[in-house]
């Protein structure tokens, strides 16, 4: 587009947004731009309405490999937040508490104090839409692909949304994953009759990482999947092996930046956006 812009005389650059749907209301998201330093400083004041933290990454296209960092940072945010809840509410702590102990630390961030409490209240509307963030996450990865990077974590994130949309729940907001995956959990009484199980992504992937091929004690990479089907059908329940929780995309299109995630068309009908 930059290209075919310059050859018809317009100036484009790509201005993806982060901030959640907070930040579109209140003016405050983070803007990560692409293309030529003079149009960004003439276009400033106009981010300026809709962003605080305006950047000028590099020449057009590095706004969107930006937010494809984002998306890829958000996924595991995310994850690791919900993770964090199940097995809280296994353990018998209140999960509010919990969030309010941990979110002044090491394990603070935007996706834990502000989707975390969504997902424990059972909000699950779409700040952004569940498919879009499918969308995001599989141009990453054919993004990742093409440059011969293997981007494990993201992708097992991207097989749980997946399987979250078979159940016919695209159209729900992100942190609904919570609710697909162990709403047993969330209802009242839920966590004292559910097995103490913990299967997630970064348990598959540290048997990865620890028993790789030439190491002393080599396990199979599907190790850590047997062992959770054998936990889940002793359990006699259905649980879900990839992650015990929700994940929370952040990709929108705010202000008319005209960024809907990656790479995104303006959508035919009004919805909400992180």
């Amino acid at each position: 587009l930059y290209e075919e812009g310059k050859q018809k005389g317009i100036r484009v650059m790509d201005a993806p947004v982060s901030g959640g749907d907070s930040g579109a209301r209140n003016a405050t998201l983070s803007i990560m731009v692409g293309g030529d330093e003079k149009d960004f400083e003439e276009a400033l004041p106009l981010f300026q309405c809709m962003g605080k933290n305006i950047i000028l990454m590099g020449p057009a296209g590095s706004g969107q490999h930006t937010k494809a960092a984002n998306q890829i940072a958000v996924a595991g945010a995310t994850a690791a937040y919900t993770e964090a809840l199940v097995y809280a509410k296994n353990a018998g702590l209140d999960p509010q508490k919990m969030l309010a102990a941990i979110g002044a630390g090491a394990a603070g961030s935007w996706q834990l104090q502000n989707m975390a409490p969504r997902a424990l209240a059972g909000d699950f509307a779409p700040g952004f839409f569940v498919k879009h963030f499918i969308k995001d996450m599989k141009i990453v990865k054919e993004e990742s692909e093409k440059a011969g990077v293997e981007l494990q974590m993201l992708n097992a994130v991207l097989h749980m949304y997946e399987q979250m949309a078979t159940k016919g729940l695209e159209n729900d907001g992100t942190q609904a994953l919570t609710n697909s995956t162990t709403n047993s959990f969330f209802k009242k009484g839920g966590a004292k009759t559910a097995p103490f199980l913990l299967p997630s992504a970064f348990s598959f992937l540290l048997s990865h990482m620890l028993f790789q091929k030439g190491s002393r004690k080599e396990v199979p990479l599907n190790w850590r999947r047997r062992e959770n089907n054998e936990s889940k059908k002793q359990a006699g329940g259905r649980f879900f092996m990839w992650c015990s929780a929700a994940v929370g995309g952040d990709g929108h299109r705010a202000g008319g930046t005209g960024a809907d995630g990656l790479g995104a068309k303006p959508p035919a009908t009004p919805h909400h956006h992180p």
